[in-house]
């Protein structure tokens, strides 16, 4: 193990990298391999030589990957593995188990005591780097996605967002929002409020079109949602959205409410309001015609564009705004 380097010393070392590796093998010369390869690959490198080390490791930080021989005096990786599984610190943490031979009830233990994958001796390093690859960015995935949506959230939102405004290509942002949700979910309950969340959440998808590589959905949180495209497609995947979303809107209240046009429930103050049923409000920003450097910029200038929507009073049907222009479900 590394020893010895200053916080300052790491922080230099971290800029650019990818992430941490933490290596646990008996054989030095394999450890050497690993972390020179590993190291070009872009990882900060933590090796060890038992299981025990890896666990003393680990309580300083986490690793982002995980490699460990299976075969090692003392403890074995598959009861390090095992021991990893049931920390939660470490629960969701990629590991690759590495093998002398590739023998199938051999790695079938491995799956069992919670491995992700396997390499084995000797090793191909781009096949290594591939395992690397799909194992860390499946987990960076994973931990973003909404749970409920099972959308991509917040870092991910933002990493596209930066993405495509560092390609300098002008693209269409839409921040969408459900209008009286709260009394919604006040009235009929979270298991009725999560339903409606996971209908648009579906609908977002749909209208975009599974196969359409140029369009990313993406959920903020609550009954906040992002779509990422074209200002052309943009223009025609919100005509479906705010379309559909206005035909379906009734089927989530009773006859009552529906003959009412919404219901009667408490407001922030507690005091007893009527509140129309939801309907979306959908703010766009074209970079082609308003120019963002950031994310930050994008997410400002949306939150304007809906405060100004919800401010405009009790209206029927969902309304999009783009670049301050309201347009009722518009489509040119």
């Amino acid at each position: 193990m590394r020893k010895g380097k200053s916080a300052k010393q790491t922080d230099r070392r971290r800029t650019g990298i990818i992430g941490d590796a933490l290596v646990v093998d008996d054989d030095p010369v394999i450890l050497w391999i690993l972390e020179k390869a590993l190291t070009r690959l872009g990882y900060f490198v933590t090796t060890v030589t038992s299981a025990a080390e890896a666990l003393k490791r680990i309580e300083h930080g986490v690793p982002e990957v995980i490699l460990t021989d299976m075969l090692m005096p003392g403890m074995d990786g598959k009861t390090l593995c095992r021991k990893l599984r049931k920390d939660p610190r470490t629960a969701g943490v990629p590991i690759i188990m590495i093998s002398t031979e590739k023998n199938l009830e051999e790695c079938l233990q491995g799956f069992r005591a919670g491995a992700d994958d396997f390499i084995t001796k000797p090793f191909d390093i781009l096949e290594v780097k591939a395992r690397l690859e799909r194992l860390v960015g499946r987990n960076k995935r994973a931990l973003s996605s909404n749970p409920l949506s099972g959308l991509p959230g917040n870092p991910s939102i933002e990493a596209e967002a930066n993405r495509r405004l560092a390609d300098k290509r002008s693209f269409a942002f839409a921040y969408i929002d459900i209008d009286d949700f709260k009394s919604y979910n006040d009235a009929y309950g979270y298991q009725a409020g999560d339903r409606v969340i996971k209908d648009l959440a579906r609908l977002l998808v749909a209208a975009s079109g599974s196969e359409d590589k140029q369009t990313f959905v993406g959920h903020v949180g609550g009954d906040d949602f992002v779509i990422i495209s074209t200002a052309a497609q943009m223009r025609a995947i919100l005509k479906i959205v705010l379309e559909t979303f206005d035909q379906a809107a009734g089927g989530y209240y009773s006859a009552k409410h529906r003959q009412a046009g919404g219901l009667v429930t408490s407001n922030r103050q507690h005091r007893k309001q009527f509140f129309p049923m939801i309907k979306l409000s959908c703010a766009v920003i074209d970079t082609a015609i308003r120019r963002m450097h950031h994310y930050a910029e994008l997410v400002e200038i949306a939150t304007e564009l809906k405060h100004h929507l919800k401010s405009l009073g009790r209206r029927k049907g969902s309304l999009a705004q783009w670049n301050g222009r309201l347009d009722h479900r518009q489509t040119a």
